[in-house]
This record gives C-alpha cells, sequence and structure tokens, in this order.
C-alpha cells in the first residue's frame, strides 16, 4: 500500500509541475523549443533589404565589394533572389542563408 501511495505521490507532482509549466509558457516539447530557437534565429536574421555595408560584411565571405552590390540591387523578394539574380555565387548563398531575411519594405 506504501508503494501505491508514492506512485501516487509522484503522478501528482507530475501533473503539478507540467501545469505550472504550462502557465509559464515553457516549451512541453521539443519541437516547442525548436520553433522558439528558429523564431530567436530568423529575428536576428539580417535583412538584405535593410541591412548596411557594415551589418552586410559581418557576413561570411561577403565582401565590402559583394555588400555593396548587394545594397545596390535592392529591393528583394525573398533571400534566393542574390543568386537568381546574380548578386552573389551560389556557394557563398549556402554559407548565409540562414543568417538572411528578405522582408517586404513597409509602404507609407
Amino acid at each position: 500500500m506504501a508503494q501505491s501511495n508514492g506512485m501516487a505521490f509522484s503522478l501528482s507532482l507530475m501533473v503539478f509541475f507540467s501545469y505550472v509549466a504550462l502557465q509559464l509558457g515553457f516549451p512541453t516539447t521539443a519541437v516547442a523549443a525548436d520553433d522558439r530557437a528558429a523564431q530567436s534565429v530568423q529575428a536576428e536574421a539580417v535583412d538584405i533589404n535593410l541591412a548596411s555595408e557594415d551589418q552586410l560584411t559581418k557576413l561570411p565571405d561577403i565582401s565590402m565589394g559583394l555588400a555593396l552590390k548587394i545594397m545596390g540591387g535592392r529591393p528583394y523578394q525573398n533571400a534566393q533572389e542574390l543568386v537568381t539574380r546574380q548578386v552573389i555565387p551560389q556557394e557563398i548563398y549556402d554559407k548565409i542563408k540562414d543568417r538572411i531575411v528578405a522582408r517586404a519594405p513597409q509602404k507609407k
């Protein structure tokens, strides 16, 4: 009987802490954590439509010349246009694609 009470108590604690975690907004699955990580990366990504020369040159293999070329080709509908419009080679795009975005310009 004592073992049964111990298991019931353990189950109660697990339910309680799960409830508290949900109320506090903690991720309850690996998927939720991955979603938050993806949102964080997206928020920190360099917007190729707005980035300065300095921001662009901090990306791997982006020289001052490539940064100016990227800036001169604005606006971009998506980041892949850097390759399709022959602004940068595919090899460089592959290195930076997870660090860049092309957000639509804000309408005034």
